[in-house]
């Protein structure tokens, strides 16, 4: 089964916002280191709120659409029953006219049922990916990936002081 790695999305771009950070501090030599790294972490809270808020508009588009998806194999499974059962009763009155003789019906069930195992597999794996993204965009909103994005920033600050 293939599954997307949305963490992917919720890693921060570190080296673009510490150059951004260098080139403020050189235009900023005037201040105070205090007040440097008071307007190194603004820039940085700027930057990861910029970032969440686009994670989050892009995965709430990847919902919409996989909902969407979802919907349509939902109506194509219901619509493949309903015809299905059309043709089995037409065939028997056209067995019934003796218009039609030996029909198969065991080859006609079993191409029926691989249609709709198969489809049922595709909307449970559509399923699965809806559930993940929906879990990312609530850890967004509940802020959990923010956490996750400031313990990486400081882990990388932490590693650059060293």
């Amino acid at each position: 089964m293939l599954f997307f790695n949305f963490n992917a999305i919720l890693t921060f771009n570190h080296q673009n916002s510490y150059i951004l950070c260098s080139i403020i501090e050189l235009m900023c030599i005037k201040m105070t280191i205090n007040d440097l790294n008071k307007c190194k972490q603004t820039i940085l809270e700027n930057f990861r709120w910029i970032k969440l808020e686009k994670d989050h508009a892009k995965l709430q588009l990847l919902l919409f659409q996989l909902s969407d998806l979802i919907n349509h194999y939902e109506k194509l499974i219901s619509l493949h029953e309903e015809t299905q059962s059309k043709h089995y009763q037409t065939i028997k009155r056209m067995e019934e006219e003796e218009i039609l003789s030996d029909f198969d019906y065991i080859s006609w069930h079993q191409q029926r049922t691989s249609e709709v195992t198969s489809w049922k597999h595709e909307l449970q794996i559509l399923s699965e990916y809806k559930h993940h993204i929906e879990n990312v965009i609530k850890q967004i909103e509940d802020g959990t990936a923010e956490q996750s994005l400031i313990k990486e920033e400081k882990e990388l600050s932490d590693t650059g002081t060293n």
